[in-house]
């Protein structure tokens, strides 16, 4: 929900890095690792299209993700989880050998509502209306 001229400055930073997921010619993922504080290293961006969840694709791709991140000497890799993530995010964050460290509560305006996002998205959580 960014405007493009903050998304292009972050995207173009020498500091970020963002990454494909690929099948063949089909782009079926999307990381972005921000550098930003390093040697702390924050993925900042995971994302696997939803007919690749659950085929091991996102095993596959975390695992890449650590790979890299510790051989570019990353100290501490770290993300944020929400609610408008899958539903088993979670979980599959602390399979990946991340550890739950702190759970906070932001109240903030579906962007289902104001049309920023598609009415379908992440439609395991119901639109609660007026």
């Amino acid at each position: 929900m960014m405007n493009d001229e903050i998304l292009a400055a972050i995207v173009h930073d020498t500091r970020v890095a963002v990454y494909a997921v690929r099948d063949g010619n089909d782009d079926i993922g999307i990381v972005e690792l921000n550098w930003r504080d390093a040697p702390n290293c924050e993925i900042a961006f995971f994302g696997i299209v939803e007919e690749a969840v659950g085929g091991g694709v996102g095993r596959w791709t975390m695992a890449e993700v650590q790979r890299v991140a510790f051989d570019d000497g990353a100290a501490r890799l770290w993300l944020h989880t929400c609610t408008h993530d899958h539903p088993r995010a979670l979980p599959f964050y602390v399979a990946q050998g991340f550890r739950p460290y702190r759970r906070e509560i932001e109240i903030a305006l579906d962007p289902r509502l104001s049309g920023n996002v598609r009415r379908d998205a992440a439609a395991f959580h119901p639109i609660i209306e007026g």
